[in-house]
């Protein structure tokens, strides 16, 4: 059962282009501007005494918290209503957290923003992303999601270039700069959101319809916590495991913390590519091996070519899994609870996520080690390939 006009499910590939465009924006918006832009920021208002680096660091973990907040909001905002209003809103708010934020107002002000950029990302990625696939035939579902998922490594890339750029003139204009740049975004593909024919069915039949956590759907809630944990030590000491614990030096490791992001890009459009042609399940049980292998390489082997291949690999698996596991919620669940089940595993993933990033700095702290940090990772990832594969 599709949750689309039957006009729709019979567009050719040429025709998926615009779906494709508002996923992309939706992501490039929400998770690479509304989150990861603020980042590179960081540092510039520290050394511009705009706050301090601890402060400055807290609105980012701010920002954290109200994506989970808005994941768990938007899987019963899809139900209730249509949800392309609550699409464009969170747009709206995207921008307005950088353009508003340009003045050195009192920390409040921004703390109120980053929580409100961190609320809108998380619904642009529990309610954009399951509408714009369910509108993609399914054939072309694999290869849709993926390039969707580029965005947000798109957003990284931009943001990382252009904020050091900026902040050369002013922090204002790194702020604006941003802002200008989720502008364009949204302009881009307003015309696309705009409530369909059939938003009053999907409402009345998610009256009627609830989500039931049967079959795979739970394994598949596991897995996804479990690369959550996996990816956080990775995210999070990358550049200091290269910098420091094989003394490659800052630039060198700056180098391959690029390669990095440039991965983050290249890891969905590939898993796109693969779930074009194979089934998401075995695609995603394949991308779970491959990082498994992968991850034990930088503790046993630090040669060029095995740091280049662990960068790739772990660069690209986090936005390649939640690819994957977009389009496994399509497969998996009808299409009233679509919404509501991506919802739920964004939030797991962030928690996750913060709970290992947590733990990771715990363990650091104390061990000054690498080892421990990516040996847990490596042993959640050996898990989640055992779920899937059973």
């Amino acid at each position: 059962m599709m949750d689309v006009p039957p006009v729709e499910a019979t567009r050719g590939p040429s025709r998926i282009a615009p779906d494709v465009a508002a996923g992309f924006a939706a992501l490039l918006l929400g998770i690479g501007i509304g989150r990861f832009a603020f980042p590179p920021l960081i540092p510039v208002l520290a050394l511009h005494h705009w706050f301090s680096a601890s402060a400055a660091d807290f609105l980012a973990s701010i920002n954290l918290v109200g994506y989970i907040g808005g994941a768990c909001l938007a899987g019963r905002l899809g139900h209730a209503r249509p949800v392309e209003p609550w699409v464009k809103a969170s747009m709206v708010a995207v921008i307005l957290s950088y353009g508003l934020c340009a003045w050195p107002w009192p920390f409040v002000w921004f703390a109120i923003w980053r929580l409100a950029a961190g609320v809108a990302a998380g619904l642009l990625m529990v309610l954009a992303i399951p509408t714009v696939l369910a509108r993609v035939p399914m054939d072309r579902r694999g290869l849709a999601s993926g390039l969707i998922f580029t965005g947000i490594g798109a957003g990284e890339v931009l943001a990382g270039a252009a904020v050091p750029i900026l902040a050369e003139q002013s922090v204002a204009a790194a702020w604006w700069g941003m802002a200008a740049l989720a502008l364009v975004a949204t302009v881009a593909v307003w015309p696309y959101w705009h409530p369909r024919p059939n938003a009053l069915a999907d409402v009345t039949l998610a009256r009627h319809e609830r989500m039931h956590l049967h079959g795979r759907m739970p394994r598949l809630l596991a897995t996804y916590g479990l690369a959550a944990i996996a990816f956080a030590p990775f995210s999070l000491y990358w550049v200091d495991f290269l910098a420091r614990g094989l003394d490659l030096g800052t630039v060198r490791a700056g180098h391959f913390w690029s390669l990095f992001g440039l991965a983050a890009i290249g890891g969905p459009l590939l898993a796109g590519l693969c779930a074009a042609r194979w089934p998401i399940r075995w695609t995603l049980l394949v991308w779970y091996l491959l990082t498994a292998a992968t991850a034990l390489l930088p503790l046993r082997a630090s040669a060029a070519w095995a740091l280049i291949a662990a960068t790739l690999m772990l660069g690209g698996f986090g936005p390649a899994i939640t690819s994957l596991s977009s389009g496994r919620i399509l497969e998996l669940m009808p299409p009233a609870a679509q919404k509501r089940a991506w919802g739920l595993m964004t939030a797991v993933f962030s928690m996750a996520y913060a709970g290992s990033a947590a733990l990771m700095s715990w363990i650091f702290a104390r061990t000054g080690s690498y080892a421990l940090p990516f040996d847990l990772a490596w042993a959640a990832l050996a898990l989640a390939t055992v779920l899937i594969a059973v």
